[in-house]
């Protein structure tokens, strides 16, 4: 066995070590004892302190650089954290514009065309699922543009769907809230008119200026008050009789192509329940196309009609 000891002087420098071997007996023991006398003085405890420097390493604990690596966090970049504009819904298209002169009147008969073969396909008491979507891809698949009479009361239940009319670049006009035959009182005009047009600019951002009453009914306090408030009225003056129970496609086409003149305003329907229109559509316009037609929006037609 040995023991290692510091001789005085040292330091901090790193010194020799004296091995004192230790032989058993007491020559060995004395020998000890003298060692530890000659060496003693370099053991006080004074020197060890000078291996407290590593009190320093508490420096490391506190690294104010990693507070400041959270620094950089604190500029949050207000700019990138903007909410971006919503894209579910479309961009606000506005009013098709129609003639001053037409608002507040009534169209029942046929209009003027100006290129002789002008015809308006309208759809009436949409959106339906799944009538709404089939028609609109029809009249894609055919590059028409059409106008659709909505109902209040299904535009709220299918919003979606009046978005998908306005973004293929179809008119929208007003056939209603809940499409009465009846009108009980003034709250319920308000509700049937305003309401309606109330819901189509909330959920499109399209205003309507175009009224259809319902079943064409003129007496019922609804087409009066649409008309004070501007809209033009329109009738049809082709009926597809796709509304009628029992009629086929073979006789909606009949109907349509049996009466078309030059400014018809062709009445059919997208809503209201299960009818032949889908199936009857695409042989309606083969028809009217292999008569020379064309397709127009109401408010194209009326902007053809002299002053």
């Amino acid at each position: 066995m040995s023991l290692s000891f510091r001789p005085k002087g040292a330091g901090n420098r790193s010194a020799a070590l004296f091995l004192l071997p230790l032989a058993g007996g007491v020559a060995g023991v004395g020998a000890t004892l003298l060692a530890m006398r000659l060496f003693s003085a370099p053991v006080p405890p004074v020197a060890p302190a000078a291996t407290l420097p590593p009190a320093a390493p508490t420096a490391p604990t506190a690294p104010a650089a990693p507070a400041a690596a959270t620094a950089p966090a604190t500029p949050v970049r207000p700019v990138a954290s903007k909410p971006k504009p919503a894209s579910g819904l479309p961009q606000v298209v506005g009013t098709v514009p129609i003639p001053a002169r037409f608002q507040g009147q009534v169209f029942s008969d046929k209009l003027r065309s100006q290129h002789d073969k002008d015809v308006a396909p309208t759809f009436d008491d949409g959106p339906w699922e799944p009538t709404t979507p089939q028609v609109l891809e029809i009249l894609k698949q055919n590059d028409i543009k059409a106008t659709f009479f909505v109902i209040g009361k299904f535009v709220e239940t299918f919003p979606g769907m009046l978005q998908d009319v306005v973004n293929d670049g179809h008119v929208i006009a007003s056939h209603s809230w809940s499409h009465p035959y009846k009108v009980n009182g003034q709250a319920q005009i308000l509700k049937e008119i305003d309401g309606t047009a109330n819901i189509v600019k909330q959920v499109s951002g399209f205003e309507v200026n175009l009224f259809r009453p319902p079943g064409g009914k003129l007496k019922t306090g609804l087409a009066d008050y649409a008309m004070k408030r501007g809209y033009a009225l329109i009738r049809w003056t082709v009926v597809s009789g796709d509304d009628v129970r029992g009629t086929t496609p073979d006789k909606m086409v009949k109907n349509v192509l049996s009466q078309v003149k030059p400014g018809a305003v062709v009445l059919l329907h997208d809503g209201g329940g299960k009818r032949p229109t889908v199936e009857a559509l695409p042989k309606i316009i083969e028809g009217l196309r292999k008569m020379g037609y064309r397709f127009v929006t109401v408010p194209e037609l009326l902007e053809m009609q002299k002053a």
